[in-house]
C-alpha cells in the first residue's frame, strides 16, 4: 500500500487556474509521448534490422507508459493505480483519484495537454 497522502505536498495557487504549474512534467508527457511516436516513424528509415527497430520502440514505449502512470497521470490530472498482492495471495488493483476540492487546484491547460497527447497520439499511431 502507500506511504504517503495523495496530494500532500503540492503547493498549487488556484488563482492561477489557467498558468503551468508544472512546465516540466508537462515536458517530460509530450517528450515520451513524441519519443515513441517518431521513432516508430523514423526507425525504418535509420535501422534495417526489423527487430532492432521493434526493441528500441518497445522500450520508448514502456518509459512512455511508467512516465504516464507514475508521474505525469498523478502530477498533471491526479490519478494513480496500482496493483498488490494480500497475503490471501489475491491480487488487488487500487485506483485512485484527487479529491474533488483538491482537483481544483490542478491547472486546466496541464489537465488538457495530458488528455489531449495521450488521446492524440493513438489516434495517429492507429491510422498509421
Amino acid at each position: 500500500m502507500s506511504g504517503y497522502e495523495f496530494g500532500v505536498g503540492d503547493d498549487m495557487n488556484v488563482a492561477n487556474q489557467g498558468r503551468f504549474h508544472q512546465p516540466g512534467y508537462v515536458a517530460l508527457h509530450l517528450v515520451f509521448r513524441t519519443a515513441g511516436f517518431l521513432t516508430y516513424l523514423i526507425c525504418s528509415l535509420i535501422i534495417s534490422s526489423f527487430v532492432t527497430s521493434f526493441v528500441i520502440v518497445v522500450v520508448f514505449l514502456s518509459f512512455d507508459f511508467w512516465i504516464v502512470k507514475n508521474v505525469t497521470g498523478r502530477k498533471l490530472v491526479g490519478l494513480r493505480w496500482w496493483n498488490y498482492v494480500n497475503d490471501d495471495g489475491e491480487s488487488k488493483w487500487i485506483y485512485e483519484s484527487r479529491k474533488p476540492e483538491e482537483l481544483k487546484l490542478l491547472s486546466s491547460k496541464e489537465k488538457n495537454i495530458f488528455w489531449i497527447a495521450l488521446v492524440a497520439f493513438q489516434v495517429r499511431l492507429d491510422r498509421i
